[in-house]
């Protein structure tokens, strides 16, 4: 449950200063379900092919959604399995589990989120270059200054934290703890069964 509604939630947010955030005064919240959905609307107009855009769109969706919760999904099966002693094959379950924690994406993104974040305006300032250096000169005069609240330069970038990404964490961690516990269970029914 916790997955499902941090996949929704927005997990970061983005403002933008200077001259940009004239044009983009409102922050941009994103969620890992806004990524899933954007790549079609994004996507949209450029060089790339809509099978493609379909493609990239079918990948994410499986490694960072489905998979995830497949994941979940298995690790309470096992629960109940290992739990009331169900006579269902452990391999099968346990490869199952394996295999979804193995491609499932959920703790990249957790970590990206967490890195990338505060650090998002290098991130910004490679990818404008020295593109803005003659301008920033002129908005360093004091009628720009007051116009773009004291960001005198023509692109800046910041990151922040949000409530979404704070729920991924603790999905991630639980679903983490949950899989020791499954293979606990498992193991001790194994070894009552020797």
């Amino acid at each position: 449950v916790l997955l499902s509604v941090g996949i929704y939630l927005n997990a970061m947010q983005f403002e933008y200063f200077g001259l940009v955030g004239l044009v983009f005064d409102e922050p941009r919240e994103v969620s890992v379900w806004d990524l899933f959905v954007q790549v079609q609307e994004k996507g949209q107009g450029s060089r790339t092919t809509t099978a493609n855009l379909y493609a990239v769109q079918a990948i994410f969706f499986f490694f960072a959604i489905l998979v995830p919760l497949l994941h979940n999904l298995c690790l309470a099966v096992m629960s109940v399995v290992y739990t009331f002693r169900l006579p269902v094959p452990s391999w099968a379950l346990y490869r199952i589990l394996a295999v979804t924690q193995a491609v499932g994406s959920i703790d990249a993104f957790v970590l990206l989120y967490l890195f990338l974040t505060p650090q998002i305006y290098k991130f910004g300032d490679y990818i404008v270059g020295d593109r803005c250096g003659p301008l920033n000169v002129f908005l360093h005069l004091p009628y720009f200054d007051s116009l773009l609240d004291g960001h005198d330069t023509c692109f800046e970038l910041e990151g922040h934290y949000l409530i979404g990404l704070f729920v991924l964490m603790f999905a991630s961690l639980f679903s983490h703890i949950a899989q020791g516990l499954a293979l606990y269970l498992r193991n001790s029914a194994l070894h009552k069964k020797h």
